[in-house]
């Protein structure tokens, strides 16, 4: 075909200036937020316990420094425990917020539960 005669395909496009450019894009700090539900059915087999534990430890051993980190808890109503914050290697930051959970959870009825509130 006449489009490969003399083993050469150009078009008006390849004749453009075609320099490529290059964006850097630098990941920011992780935003992590723990969501905890806080109802009655927590107390069942210490599970309330096991939760608070596991984000002590994830808080105080795990997320790397410069991460932001939030908990929120819900039952009938969501409610922050503490508000974003960056951690770093102050262990005083991490242990706030990794004992932010209340000691017992709530009485509410796991039926009442909402998430979305």
């Amino acid at each position: 075909s006449s489009d490969l005669q003399d083993k050469m395909n150009v078009s008006s496009i390849d004749t453009m200036d075609r320099a490529p450019t290059f964006k850097f894009i630098q990941p920011g700090p992780s935003r992590i937020v723990f969501i905890v539900k806080d109802t009655e059915v927590m107390n069942l087999q210490q599970r309330w316990d096991f939760v608070r534990k596991a984000l002590r430890r994830t808080v105080v051993y795990d997320i790397p420094d410069g991460a932001y980190v939030a908990v929120v808890v819900f039952n009938s109503v969501g409610s922050t425990a503490t508000e974003l914050s960056k951690v770093d290697s102050d262990h005083n930051v991490r242990q706030r917020i990794g004992s932010s959970l209340p000691r017992n959870p709530s009485l509410v009825p796991e039926s009442n539960k909402c998430l979305l509130c």
